[in-house]
């Protein structure tokens, strides 16, 4: 196993040509970063399973169409069955992570995620150790959400390669869900949409509402008791066939958002 040092100066050096292979904006040639190259972080969220003794690293790449603006595939997305939820994604549209440093973030992990899968999972993979002697250290469970702000299914081939990890994600993709029951430590939460037609059996779901966090949320969503989304985010530890609702977030233009974002409330 090589050192991290070592994966980072061969990203370095090979950087124009991950760039190119990607299929991303040119912009990211220039957001490769001198100091602190880490795939995986935390948020505010995220952090809340300190209190239960889960310790948790979350990857956040570009959402949606984010990194191919500008390209000759502008419509290509990291999210494949986004719908109209593309107008309201945290990445885009709602709290810190829409700052331009965390989109230069986004979009290095982006490039790449995509320009050069090896080096990103070697780089990866000695994150993910880490955590896990973190977490032995302190007592904790590891936990990662590598889709935080995309929807790539990516987190499955994580599981298998370090089995003593949670991994666990949302999505929108319905087939990943009956492939998941065969990794016993990844779990998956189905992300309701305009497009959704029925709740899948067997699988938790989680749900936007149009409510402020000083609203209480609904008791009842398509039959299944709601409980917070917003207490923490450890989906795994959550109890089975129930709604996990989620509150309405969106940056300075929250009208404007919302506005764009009504179809899909709507829709439940």
């Amino acid at each position: 196993m090589r050192r991290r040092a070592e994966v980072v100066r061969q990203i370095r050096s090979e950087w124009h040509a991950i760039v190119k292979r990607s299929g991303v904006s040119r912009e990211a040639l220039r957001c490769f970063p001198s100091h602190r190259v880490e795939i995986l972080g935390a948020s505010v969220k995220t952090l809340k399973g300190d209190a239960i003794g889960i310790l948790t690293a979350v990857g956040y790449m570009s959402p949606h169409s984010e990194a191919f603006a500008g390209t000759s595939t502008p419509h290509r997305s990291l999210c494949p069955k986004a719908g109209e939820c593309g107008d309201i994604c945290l990445g885009h549209n709602s709290g810190m992570l829409s700052m331009s440093p965390s989109k230069r973030a986004r979009l290095w992990k982006t490039a790449l995620f995509l320009g050069s899968r090896s080096l990103f999972g070697e780089l990866i993979d000695l994150e993910v150790r880490a955590l896990e002697r973190k977490a032995d250290r302190l007592g904790m469970v590891p936990a990662v959400r590598f889709d935080g702000s995309s929807d790539t299914g990516y987190g499955a081939i994580l599981s298998t390669r370090h089995p003593n990890v949670r991994f666990y994600d949302y999505t929108k993709v319905e087939s990943r869900l009956e492939r998941s029951k065969k990794l016993a430590n990844y779990h998956l939460t189905y992300s309701w949409s305009e497009k959704s037609r029925s709740v899948p059996r067997g699988f938790n779901v989680a749900v936007v509402f149009d409510s402020t966090k000083s609203d209480a949320l609904p008791a009842r969503f398509r039959g299944r008791r709601v409980i917070s989304g917003d207490e923490t985010d450890a989906r795994f530890m959550d109890p089975s066939t129930v709604a996990v609702g989620l509150y309405f977030k969106a940056a300075a233009d929250r009208d404007g958002h919302r506005s764009r974002a009504e179809r899909f409330l709507q829709s439940r």
